[in-house]
């Protein structure tokens, strides 16, 4: 969006949108946050599963990921790769804003179109193991966006003209709105992989979830990490409106305004949910 400005030589707004960019990069380390507690589930679930049988489980391949500490298991690392593309798109923005050249900027184009193959290819071949938990949802959630963003930001990364850049990434708001929008769709599933990664076989409780009351409240701590994400990635979706609109207004003080607003708030809230998170 800044780079709409610099194209016509003004600096108004250029503190709205590096507060916006500050705001975004917050939200995203929670993402990030997110993420990880996700990995963890996804790996309990698949190690106590794998080991319910008594018997001694021959290696998978397929389940490599899951044997080593660090790693993310398959599902994690489609959701992450979605996520880094989004901040791919936002680094590009601002590349383009401070003047980087046609090449540079082809570069991170390239990157986020390496992360949206990758992300692309692990929902293609269902999130690994976990995937079975709930991988539809997540596929139907993502898989689109994801599909017509690949085909945008694969011409971008053998462009040569700063014009085309600017043209092109404006016209990739929406379909990155959309993979935003897709991973708010994805938490249901996510919560169900948390869900199932909280139930223990070997000490199953006796009541109708067939958790222990701390198994509950742990689950209780997982509702609130994705419910933080959401209002995150909805203050986000806000958040690139209002600098679309700043940056495509014939008046745009008073959009310079409304995007200082969302970026304030989305911080804001990034900083809220970081606090909530670490209690």
């Amino acid at each position: 969006m800044l780079f709409l400005l610099a194209a016509c030589g003004g600096t108004r707004g250029v503190a709205e949108f590096a507060a916006y960019s500050e705001a975004y990069a917050a939200q995203q380390r929670q993402g990030d946050a997110v993420l990880d507690a996700f990995a963890v589930a996804e790996r309990r679930l698949i190690l106590r599963e794998s080991g319910t049988s008594g018997i001694i489980e021959p290696f998978d391949p397929n389940k490599a990921a899951y044997y080593v500490d660090g790693v993310d298991g398959p599902y994690t690392a489609g959701l992450r790769a979605t996520l880094s593309a989004l901040g791919g798109y936002n680094a590009t923005l601002l590349g383009l804003a401070n003047g980087e050249a046609a090449d540079a900027l082809a570069g991170r184009a390239a990157g986020i179109l390496r992360d949206l193959g990758s992300a692309g290819g692990i929902l293609t071949a269902g999130l690994g193991p976990a995937g079975a938990v709930a991988a539809p949802a997540t596929k139907d959630a993502l898989a689109g966006a994801i599909g017509i963003a690949e085909t945008i930001f694969g011409g971008l990364a053998a462009a040569d003209a700063r014009n085309r850049f600017r043209a092109e990434l404006a016209a990739a708001h929406p379909v990155m709105k959309d993979i935003l929008a897709g991973l708010r769709g994805a938490t249901p599933a996510m919560f169900l992989v948390f869900e199932r990664s909280r139930i223990d076989p070997a000490t199953r409780a006796d009541t109708a979830s067939g958790l222990t009351p701390d198994q509950e409240t742990a689950l209780e701590q997982d509702r609130r990490l994705l419910a933080g994400w959401v209002l995150l990635l909805d203050s986000t979706a806000r958040a690139m409106d209002a600098a679309v609109a700043a940056a495509t207004a014939d008046g745009p003080a008073i959009r310079f305004t409304e995007l200082a607003d969302q970026a304030t708030e989305l911080r804001v809230l990034a900083e809220t949910v970081r606090a909530t998170r670490t209690r």
